[in-house]
């Protein structure tokens, strides 16, 4: 299963960004994959850019699970903020 996921983002002020979003993805097998995504990106300087996140991922079953995750981020103006954001989640189990 594949997906790419693409947020804008247009910053009111240049020293504070905060957004969080939900994301279910649903498997074949095992089915019913859940996890939450946050993520927080305060701008300390127009030229620098920190942000941490957490992806906790529960599933039905202890079956092994595999994702990759990419997340360049780019600044064009101290005012705008864009990214894109991909995502693949492989299943193990048969």
């Amino acid at each position: 299963m594949k997906f790419s996921y693409q947020l804008p983002v247009s910053l009111t002020k240049p020293r504070g960004l905060k957004f969080s979003y939900q994301l279910s993805v649903p498997l074949a097998k095992p089915r019913g994959l859940k996890f939450s995504y946050q993520l927080s990106v305060p701008l300390a300087k127009p030229r620098g850019l920190k942000f941490s996140y957490q992806l906790p991922v529960s599933l039905t079953k202890p079956s092994g699970l595999k994702f990759s995750y990419q997340l360049p981020v780019s600044l064009t103006k101290p005012r705008g903020l864009k990214f894109s954001y991909q995502l693949s989640v492989i299943s193990t189990s048969s």
